[in-house]
């Protein structure tokens, strides 16, 4: 999910999707540095409906160039999101 408006009103809709069909659910949030306020209200969120948060992916160019280069973003020569990567599926500690 990405932290903005649009972000967060899909989050809703598919935690009550899943919540419907009884479907575990976790969440992922991808660009968490470009809107830290709209980041936290989504931490805010998911902790009171507790939804886990597996991972926090800042925004960087790194996924541009990986495309652009014909790699994954962990084939790139150091970049400050393959920490974040690896730790994908492993609760924040703000959870």
């Amino acid at each position: 999910m990405k932290p903005s408006v649009s972000g967060m009103h899909d989050l809703a809709c598919l935690a009550d999707l899943v919540t419907h069909f009884q479907l575990p659910m976790a969440v992922c949030i991808n660009n968490s540095t470009l809107h830290p306020e709209n980041n936290r209200q989504m931490l805010i969120w998911c902790q009171s409906k507790t939804i886990p948060v597996f991972g926090q992916i800042p925004y960087s160019d790194a996924f541009r160039s990986a495309v652009q280069s014909g790699k994954t973003v962990l084939e790139l020569p150091e970049t400050n999101v393959k920490d974040e990567l690896k730790n994908y599926g492993k609760p924040s500690p703000t959870n």
